[in-house]
């Protein structure tokens, strides 16, 4: 079978367009790799688009949960501190469902860049009920959506 590139190159050449054919493959080559890209593999969005903010850190890497995608708007959580509070849960995800807390300790300033407006997160939601806590979301990383 014949793919819809080589279909469509054949198309041009043969059809007396092959100058206009040799500037568009110049300059889709040209560009390189990030001209002409596509979904990875595992069908997320490149990370090139996403700001990192625990997606390589060891801690969150061994933790088992899986790493999902989240949508939704992060806002800012108050966080009454306490001796028994987890105080790095300074921002929340609503989702259209649920309200999750974020785990953000030395990320603030990071974070405080999306509060307000609808993101995509990458993350994992760790359950901490035997600890006495609940559920947080650990986010690997994070951008705006349009």
């Amino acid at each position: 079978m014949i793919s819809f590139e080589l279909m469509l190159i054949n198309r041009l050449a043969g059809g007396g367009y092959l100058p206009l054919l040799i500037i568009i493959l110049s300059l889709c080559f040209g560009a390189g790799v990030s001209g002409c890209s596509r979904l990875n593999s595992s069908g997320k969005l490149p990370n090139v688009d996403m700001t990192q903010i625990y997606s390589e850190a060891d801690w969150y890497r061994a933790r088992p949960e899986p790493e999902q995608e989240w949508r939704g708007e992060l806002l800012e959580r108050n966080v009454i501190a306490g001796p028994n509070t987890r105080t790095a849960l300074t921002y929340r995800l609503v989702t259209t469902d649920k309200e999750i807390p974020v785990y953000a300790a030395n990320v603030e300033q990071k974070l405080a860049l999306f509060v307000g407006r609808q993101v995509l997160i990458y993350g994992k939601l760790v359950d901490l009920s035997r600890d006495g806590f609940g559920q947080e979301l650990w986010i690997a990383s994070i951008r705006t959506l349009p």
